[in-house]
């Protein structure tokens, strides 16, 4: 019997890379029965709908996707219009806010995760699990979180605060595709904090790329699994069972 609706990006798919031994996930971790729904570069409208077609009760885990994948959903905007506003940080948050409450207006009790972004500006009645595995996964690298900001201290010298982690690769990845964009200063400046902060990640053992790897996967879901099942007891789900 299924337990719980899994849904999140790429990041609740599989650890990276994705192509090596060993690897895992969040879910084959906590050794619970699931229905997942989650998928590489999936958005959160589109996580929504997937659950919403389910027509199930059954309680949400939601691994949360960055909220530009809904860009132009939510403002009509291309991403040529975002990279190139000096708004862009009041755009990133309109879309954020329309994500949360997107999630918050499923029937189904959700628990959330910041994943491939974090939490911000959470003001929806979803209970949260933890609001940025980013930053949980620095602290566990020993990079100092104080007050919510990251120390980042790169190998080639230097440091600098980062109080938001976010999926800057999904702007990137435009940026590089087409060069006639002309992306504020301030964007790319945001978009190279993160990618040095993952570049260090890797560097100390705890990310590929632009995703968490085998030993962020397995000890995240150690670090969460008791809060999970606390969370599907409290929904009703009260004989939570373990997979052999």
């Amino acid at each position: 019997m299924k337990q719980f609706i899994y849904a999140g990006p790429s990041w609740a798919v599989n650890s990276y890379p994705d192509d090596l031994e060993p690897k895992t996930s969040l879910l084959q971790e906590w050794n619970l029965s699931a229905m997942s729904v989650a998928s590489g570069a999936a958005s959160n409208f589109g996580q929504v709908s997937k659950i919403k077609k389910l027509d199930s009760n059954l309680p949400v885990i939601f691994l949360y996707c960055e909220p530009l994948n809904d860009l132009e959903n939510i403002t009509g905007l291309t991403v040529r219009d975002f990279v190139e506003s000096e708004n862009w940080q009041e755009i990133w948050h309109e879309c954020n806010t329309a994500c949360l409450n997107a999630i918050d207006n499923l029937s189904n009790p959700v628990a959330l995760i910041g994943a491939h972004s974090d939490l911000v500006n959470n003001t929806t009645n979803s209970f949260v699990i933890e609001s940025s595995w980013q930053k949980w996964i620095a602290q566990q690298a020993n990079m100092p979180v104080i007050d919510d900001v990251i120390n980042v201290d790169p190998i080639d010298g230097g440091s600098y605060p980062l109080s938001r982690c976010w999926g800057a690769e999904v702007i990137h990845r435009h940026l590089h595709a087409d060069p006639k964009f002309k992306p504020h200063p301030s964007l790319l400046d945001a978009i190279w904090d993160i990618y040095f902060f993952w570049e260090e990640l890797q560097r100390r053992g705890w990310f590929f790329e632009v995703h968490p790897n085998y030993i962020a996967n397995v000890e995240f879901a150690h670090y969460t699994k008791q809060t999970i099942v606390d969370f599907l007891d409290r929904e009703g789900n009260n004989n939570v069972k373990i997979l052999s």
